[in-house]
């Protein structure tokens, strides 16, 4: 099985179709050899009838009244010696009364008759020190007189078997050979189709080696249907691990911005002359500590938080949708908030569920936060050209985005949680997974006279 494996695909196919091609060639080759067998003997037959045919056409009575024949007839085989074709006339008790010239050296003595009208084909083995096929056939012979006698005779044919057999090993070997060619040609046809048809599998290997080598940056041109699909997920990884290396510069970036200003601060309390016994300035420290802990959570939840577009895990919408909804509705049951659902339990979601959750839970505390009495959710599946869309919506009576800061607050690089007072806790995060997803993030004015969030998120 290891030595198997350490075989190219196109080895492999190559063998199997070798083995498969080989048992039909020769399936075929003894289906062809038997048929060509029963045409061989057919027409011996049909030509040792012709034989006895002749002879009884020259078979006549003499002047005794007994069937005689001619010495030499027409067929020069019957007039030779040990030529291979032979003729004998026997009686009704099987007693030879007339035998060729070719069949005088024949140890035969007599036959079996058969009844008038009928044929007997036989093979005959070791007769002469040879084998033999005979043709017998039973006739009457002689003038129906007032007493109605007629006598009964066998006239019998027998040729040598060897040249059949000739015959039939050398259209035996014909047949290999051919077949052996036939083998052969296809064979190399297959080799010829499998390299065409495995070509786009060797771009594919050395594209990867161009990735490997820096060459470039993500597979290109054109690719069958069927490597389309991965293809695509071999790009998407390259763009998520891309992504993922920019990720992190840019969180050491912002990590290295932000502590800029506590480390500041801390610096100018530690050269501060009171530092060491200002009860203000103890607490000054530890709230810059703390706010410099924060920020480094902040980042490192930043930097992990990877693409999920690979995955392939489908989990239903609506339960996690009413056990957030229910959770919030405790949080905030001073506000009596209505919340209107709109989601099929059949809509399914394709990805991890942390990040549904992080989705759902930050959208909706953001509207319950900033609603005054109504929160409406719904969600669907949209269909484009080529793709579907997981299509998730919420909506709040409060008092909305403006429209200067929703512009603002969708650009690329910019931090959420800065912008919009109200609505943008959280909203880092829900970007970082949106962009993920390859899906998108819209705010717009709602017709509860709030805010409205819509996040569309591309479905497998």
């Amino acid at each position: 099985m290891k030595l198997w494996n350490n075989y190219s695909l196109k080895t492999r196919l190559l063998m199997v179709s070798g083995v498969v091609l080989s048992l039909f060639f020769t399936v075929l080759a003894v289906i062809v050899s038997q048929t060509f067998d029963l045409y061989l003997q057919d027409n011996a037959r049909e030509r040792l009838k012709l034989q006895v045919f002749n002879l009884i056409s020259v078979a006549e009575y003499d002047q005794k009244k007994e069937l005689s024949l001619p010495i030499y007839l027409r067929e020069a085989r019957f007039n030779q010696a040990r030529s291979g074709l032979y003729g004998i006339v026997v009686d009704r008790s099987g007693r030879i009364i007339w035998r060729s010239f070719s069949a005088r050296t024949l140890p035969i003595k007599n036959f079996k008759a058969i009844k008038r009208g009928e044929w007997s084909y036989e093979r005959l083995d070791s007769l002469s020190g040879e084998s033999m096929i005979l043709l017998k056939y039973g006739v009457g012979w002689g003038e129906v007189s007032a007493k109605g006698k007629v006598s009964d005779y066998n006239f019998v044919v027998l040729e040598r078997l060897r040249p059949l057999r000739e015959e039939i090993q050398g259209y035996r070997l014909a047949i290999f050979i051919v077949l052996i060619i036939l083998l052969s040609v296809m064979l190399f046809l297959e080799a010829l189709i499998l390299r065409w048809g495995l070509d786009p599998l060797r771009k594919l290997s050395k594209d990867l080696r161009k990735l490997e080598s820096g060459g470039s940056s993500q597979l290109s041109g054109n690719y069958p249907k069927e490597l389309n699909h991965l293809v695509g997920n071999l790009n998407l990884l390259l763009a998520n691990e891309r992504e993922q290396r920019q990720r992190y510069r840019n969180t050491m970036a912002d990590l290295a911005h932000s502590l800029k200003t506590p480390l500041a601060v801390l610096k100018g309390l530690e050269n501060s002359p009171s530092g060491k016994t200002s009860a203000g300035v103890y607490q000054s420290i530890d709230e810059q500590v703390a706010r410099m802990d924060n920020i480094v959570q902040h980042q490192l939840q930043r930097a992990v938080l990877g693409s999920q577009a690979l995955q392939t895990n489908w989990i239903k919408l609506e339960p996690y949708v009413q056990s957030t909804i229910q959770a919030l509705e405790k949080v905030y049951a001073e506000k009596s908030v209505q919340v209107h659902q709109h989601v099929a339990k059949d809509l399914s979601y394709c990805g991890d569920e942390n990040d549904l959750m992080d989705i759902l839970g930050n959208l909706l505390d953001n509207a319950f936060k900033q609603c005054r009495h109504q929160v409406d959710f719904s969600a669907w599946e949209k269909s484009g050209e080529r793709s579907r869309y997981l299509v998730i919506q919420v909506e709040d009576d409060g008092s909305g985005v403006p429209e200067e800061s929703r512009k603002e607050i969708l650009k690329i690089g910019v931090r959420l949680d800065s912008r919009a007072a109200g609505h943008g806790v959280g909203l880092a995060t829900v970007m970082t997974i949106i962009e993920g997803y390859r899906g998108k993030l819209e705010i717009d004015d709602s017709y509860l006279g709030g805010a409205l969030f819509r996040v569309i998120l591309p479905l497998k």
